[in-house]
């Protein structure tokens, strides 16, 4: 979707219009689920998790404070969901091994699913964000209510740690 498009749709939405809010969500509803369930692996939690972004959003969106900032808006919403989630169940992260399917060589893919699942959820949120969703590390920035260096910190740091354990990996082997 165009971003004249888009500013267009908010502003109806804003209004209280369900036709443009629908329109908004659908247009990232795959990349807003994809990304969820990198974060909860579970497509229980992951349903739950968009519902209550939608509900979320539709409630809030007179809060939105920049109309062309609704992608990154609804991406905060859900993480904030994720995260809610996650403390509810408690749960540990864990990458199942359809987690990467974007990676071509299935070898591969399943060894680096490994590798990320082992990182921390500080550094995994960054690799998942920038390598899989398409975030640019401004955009993760603001998802992340961190500063951009804390950002290209984190990716580099995550990178550090992937290359150390492949490395591992190999030579186990």
């Amino acid at each position: 979707m165009d971003k004249k498009r888009e500013i267009y749709l908010v502003k109806k939405a804003r209004k209280k219009n369900g036709d443009a809010f629908c329109e908004l969500t659908k247009s990232y509803e795959k990349i807003l689920y994809n990304s969820a369930y990198k974060i909860l692996l579970n497509n229980d939690d992951v349903l739950d998790c968009l519902q209550d972004t939608q509900i979320s959003a539709w409630l809030n969106i007179k809060k939105l404070k920049d109309n062309s900032a609704f992608k990154s808006w609804m991406f905060k919403i859900m993480i904030n969901k994720a995260n809610d989630i996650l403390r509810k169940n408690k749960k540990i992260i864990d990458f199942n091994k359809n987690g990467f399917e974007s990676i071509s060589e299935p070898s591969y893919s399943i060894e680096m699913y490994e590798q990320i699942s082992n990182l921390s959820e500080l550094y995994r949120i960054p690799i998942v964000f920038y390598y899989y969703s398409g975030f640019s590390i401004t955009e993760i920035a603001d998802l992340t209510n961190t500063s951009s260096n804390t950002v290209k910190t984190r990716l580099a740091r995550a990178r550090g740690k992937l290359k150390i354990q492949m490395e591992d990996d190999s030579y186990e082997r």
